[in-house]
C-alpha cells in the first residue's frame, strides 16, 4: 500500500482548517498544527502544537512533512502580549513559516487569501496584509484548480 504524502495545516482548528481535514483526510496524513494542545477526536489525525512566533517550534512542527497548508490569520488577538499591528504580526508570521517550511524542505505551501482588486488604489489593509503575506510564501507556490464539480482541488505537483 501506497504511504500517503504528509499535509500540515497551520490554522487547523479553524472553520476552513477543519472542512479540509473532514474534505482531505483520507488522501493524506493530515498533521493538524494549533496554538493550543487539542485532544485527537480521531486517530486518523496527528495533532502538533506550534507557537508561530518562534522559528525552532514551527521548524519543529513541520517535521518529516510533505506539504503545509496555510489558513493563519492575525486579526484576532495572538497567543503573546505584542504592540504590533495584525499586519505586522501576519508578515511576521508567514515569514516564520516559509523560513522553517525552507528548513524542513517542504516542497509546497498552499496558502488561502483573499480575491484582489485588479487596482491597489481601494484596497483594504486586510486585503493588503493577506496579498504581503502571499509574497512571502511565494517560493512555495502550489498549483490551484477547480473540479468539474467546483470543488477546490490542490494539485500538487512533485
Amino acid at each position: 500500500m501506497k504511504q500517503k504524502k504528509k499535509l500540515a495545516i497551520a490554522g487547523a482548528s479553524g472553520f476552513i482548517g477543519r472542512w479540509f481535514i473532514k474534505s482531505y483526510k483520507d488522501d493524506y496524513h493530515i498533521i493538524a498544527l494549533s496554538r493550543k494542545k487539542i485532544a485527537p477526536s480521531s486517530s486518523d489525525i496527528e495533532w502538533r502544537t506550534v507557537d508561530l512566533f518562534s522559528i525552532s517550534s514551527t521548524i519543529k512542527a513541520l517535521e518529516d512533512v510533505d506539504y503545509a497548508l496555510y489558513l493563519v490569520h492575525s486579526m484576532q488577538p495572538s497567543t503573546r502580549l505584542n504592540q504590533s499591528n495584525f499586519e505586522d504580526t501576519d508578515l511576521l508570521l508567514a515569514d516564520n513559516f516559509s523560513r522553517a517550511a525552507e528548513a524542513c524542505s517542504l516542497s509546497h505551501i498552499v496558502y488561502v487569501g483573499g480575491i484582489l482588486p485588479k487596482d491597489n488604489l481601494n484596497i483594504s489593509k486586510h486585503l493588503q496584509s493577506r496579498y504581503e503575506v502571499e509574497r512571502v510564501l511565494l517560493p512555495f507556490e502550489p498549483v490551484l484548480s477547480l473540479d468539474p464539480e467546483d470543488h477546490l482541488s490542490i494539485l500538487l505537483k512533485n
